[in-house]
């Protein structure tokens, strides 16, 4: 409901003048726009005075994005987001990108402050072991009206089922949020990091969280930095990184399987090697690195602002190097809740208008 706070009026000569003030105009709460309130006195000499206010009426929300019940290193179609979004805040207001399938487009309804809460995907798990929970990412950020904001929901990575001597899980992808008139130009608002893939067998370890960092996370190799993809060995070992923001994970063009996409080319999730079992798998839609069973083994790492380092079965330490490392995140907004390792499943984002 709109409940109008009112006006005073007085006069030098005449005195307090409230009570004769008249307004001219309405304000409809259920249709979105913006509405002029005009605030009218005269005194007795026949002065008149007039201030207008501004009403902005937008949608609250919140917009629940998902992964519309997609699943694997593939993002949703269009016909799955519309299924998925029928009768919920986002129906009919969501358009998957035209040239990368899994992209959400979403048009800013109005100009002012939205708290974005993005959630990164959980790496998948090995037999005994669990795939990193992925990160959790909020803040509050000011956004134009008919700005066009990119959403990817990071997917569960696959899990290793196969009960081989090892097995290598493939790393969660990341949970994107940025804007910008095409995605291969826009800039990161919110990015939660995924999990990295779990690893059973030699050198068998839960998969690293997704990181609260900006760079992803270490384990034989190198987590990505600055947005970009996480590092592998440059020979046929060990698994396959995640990607990140600007660049996708090391690859190797001796290697079958493939690290973790970067957002902005799509972020496709990484596929795994291995000899035909379900020792490996692949990562999950969002920069999810794939596992590699064959060689030395390895499993993904997780999709983020920047992409985990690949697990290597070659490099044994207390600290779990097999498994994968987890994604870095960024967060460009105030009154910031970064939470590592604490989503279990799918990732989400949830966008929330807080105010004009």
């Amino acid at each position: 409901a709109w409940v109008d706070p009112g006006a005073t009026a007085s006069d030098s000569l005449d005195g307090n003048l409230t009570g004769s003030i008249t307004i001219a105009g309405t304000v409809d709460v259920n249709v979105t726009g913006v509405y002029t309130l005009t605030y009218s006195v005269s005194d007795e000499a026949g002065n008149q005075s007039d201030v207008n206010r501004t009403v902005n009426v937008a949608p609250t929300g919140p917009w629940i994005f998902t992964n519309a019940g997609a699943t694997g290193r593939i993002g949703p179609t269009q016909a799955e987001i519309d299924a998925n979004y029928s009768g919920t805040s986002l129906e009919g207001a969501v358009t998957i990108n035209a040239t990368y399938q899994g992209i959400q487009e979403w048009i800013v309804p109005a100009t002012g402050t939205y708290r974005i809460e993005a959630w990164g995907a959980k790496g998948g798990d090995a037999i005994n072991y669990q795939g990193g929970r992925g990160a959790k990412i909020l803040g509050e950020i000011t956004l134009l009206k008919d700005e066009i904001i990119f959403v990817l929901c990071g997917q569960q990575g696959s899990n290793s089922t196969d009960y081989s001597s090892s097995g290598s899980a493939g790393g969660g992808g990341g949970s994107f949020v940025s804007k910008g008139s095409d995605l291969g130009s826009s800039n990161p608002l919110i990015v939660a990091g995924g999990g990295g893939g779990a690893r059973h067998g030699t050198g068998a370890a839960d998969g690293q969280p997704g990181l609260v960092t900006n760079s992803g996370g270490d384990t034989a190799y190198q987590g990505g930095t600055n947005g970009n993809g996480g590092q592998r060995n440059t020979g046929r070992d060990g698994g396959f990184a995640g990607g990140g923001f600007y660049t996708e994970g090391l690859q190797n063009p001796a290697n079958s399987g493939k690290s973790g996409g970067a957002f902005r080319s799509g972020g496709l999730g990484g596929i795994r090697q291995d000899n035909g079992s379900n020792a490996s798998a692949d990562g999950g839609f969002g920069a999810g690195g794939g596992g590699m069973h064959n060689y030395n083994q390895g499993s993904g790492g997780g999709g983020g602002y920047s992409g985990g380092a690949s697990g290597h079965d070659r490099n044994l330490s207390p600290l779990g190097f097999a498994c994968g490392g987890g994604g870095g995140s960024f967060n460009s907004g105030t009154n910031q809740d970064n939470q590592a390792g604490v989503n279990e499943g799918h990732g989400k984002v949830i966008i929330t208008h807080i105010g004009n």
